[in-house]
């Protein structure tokens, strides 16, 4: 299609009602993951729109099995609920693979929210799986080393590499959409993540009384091409509009938010 014709392509009212409202719009992107041409023009359209304005969505239809999603949560709940003690022998050091305990850092700073006080949750972060002899763990490249799996959990590695070649695959599959929303040929970004690093950051946020300034995640944005994060059965992840209105992402099954702003 021309960039003449692109031209002339409109978003939806639901769209163009989401931007106008400051809400998270959620789309369908089962008919242009399926191969429909059209419906790749049109998701590129209003992903255009959304990215100029909102920068977050939801997507349904992605194609990642939602059993396999809910297995990970599974797994994730079973590793914060390991001994303080177990938890401890996987603990981050140089290349920031493993477990990172409550109140051992603080994101960083921003604009919105001056944030010094030790974030209040867990986390264990997974970076792409590599073998020994894998060119950046012989060099020693920081944060391109072996994870850590904790033996204690033997379905652990198991289930979370399968949901991480999942999501790396439908970030895959949603780059022509972002190359047509440029008008860019589609299989533009092809050859630029022929070989992605990608990241998985597992967390638990206890609840605690924060003192004053404090937060179980402060305030921030990605510095990753793309964030994948699957919705769980309640509600915790906020947006900041641009007009600087705190948008709540509502629970939904099946869904999942996408954060390329």
């Amino acid at each position: 299609m021309s960039v003449a014709a692109e031209s002339e392509l409109q978003i939806s009212p639901y769209i163009a009602e989401c931007i106008a409202e400051e809400k998270i719009p959620v789309v369908d992107v089962g008919p242009f993951l399926a191969g429909d041409a059209d419906a790749l023009e049109q998701f590129a359209t209003e992903l255009r729109a959304i990215q100029e304005s909102l920068g977050f969505y939801c997507i349904v239809n992605h194609g990642v099995d939602q059993d396999l999603i809910d297995r990970s949560f599974e797994q994730i709940a079973h590793l914060f609920e390991l001994p303080d003690e177990t938890k401890m022998k996987y603990r981050v050091d140089f290349h920031h693979q493993g477990f990172i305990p409550n109140k051992s850092l603080i994101l960083r700073w921003s604009k919105i929210a001056k944030n010094e006080k030790k974030d209040l949750n867990e986390a264990w972060a997974i970076m792409r799986e590599r073998p020994p002899d894998d060119p950046k763990v012989v060099e020693n490249v920081r944060h391109r080393n072996l994870n850590q799996w904790p033996e204690e959990l033997p379905e652990f590695r198991e289930v979370l590499l399968d949901y991480q070649a999942n999501m790396a695959k439908l970030a895959t599959r949603m780059l022509p959409a972002y190359a047509r929303a440029l008008e860019l040929p589609a299989n533009y970004f092809d050859d630029k993540f022929s070989h992605p690093e990608y990241y998985i950051r597992t967390a638990w946020y206890p609840p605690v009384d924060a003192e004053e300034g404090q937060f179980s995640l402060s305030p921030h944005s990605d510095h990753s091409s793309m964030t994948y994060l699957p919705l769980m059965d309640v509600a915790g992840l906020e947006v900041m509009a641009p007009s600087g209105k705190w948008m709540v992402v509502e629970p939904l099954r099946g869904a999942i938010v996408v954060n390329t702003g």
